[in-house]
């Protein structure tokens, strides 16, 4: 199983311009397939981005996003 996600990240800077970034997840990870679970890893990033680099996450519109089965060719996870 894999798991896509395309996402726009609108945000300001500290400078305050109004900025877009365009971010791409995908795992063949069977934990990190699961849909809730790529999204919460994406949350969790952005949060630590603002926090490290001081910009302010403004919207994420999802801009695509699939689950793909793969038959039995399940991928383990390494953390």
């Amino acid at each position: 199983m894999s798991a896509y996600r395309q996402f726009t990240v609108s945000f300001s800077t500290p400078e305050g311009e109004e900025q877009s970034a365009r971010i791409e997840l995908s795992s063949s990870c069977a934990a990190l397939a699961d849909n809730t679970l790529l999204d919460k890893v994406l949350a969790d990033a952005l949060l630590r981005w603002e926090e490290v680099s001081g910009v302010e996450v403004v919207a994420v519109e999802l801009k695509e996003r699939g689950l793909q089965l793969n038959g039995s060719e399940e991928q383990a996870c390494h953390a």
